[in-house]
């Protein structure tokens, strides 16, 4: 499995819950919080759909790092419906 798409599934299968914002530069983003205080978060453009999510960054209290992974189309379809409920 893609880096893209581990780091989704694992995400959504231990993830506590969710926000969403729209950053400065118009990209969607999606936070999901992990059980040890880690944050994983995923972008998309604004406009665009379930094939153009990105794993961007993991933070943690004890530090963090950059991705740009892709996320396959199944898993960025599950991501869309996680950000359409965040943002309500």
């Amino acid at each position: 499995m893609p880096l893209g798409d581990d780091l989704t599934q694992s995400a959504m299968e231990t993830g506590t819950r969710t926000g969403c914002r729209i950053t400065g530069d118009d990209q969607l983003q999606l936070a999901i919080h992990l059980p040890d205080d880690g944050v994983l978060h995923f972008e998309r453009p604004r406009t665009g759909g379930p094939s153009d999510w990105r794993v961007a960054e993991f933070l943690s209290p004890g530090g963090g790092c950059h991705f740009d992974e892709p996320v396959g189309d199944q898993w960025g379809q599950a991501l869309n419906l996680l950000a359409e409920r965040a943002a309500a």
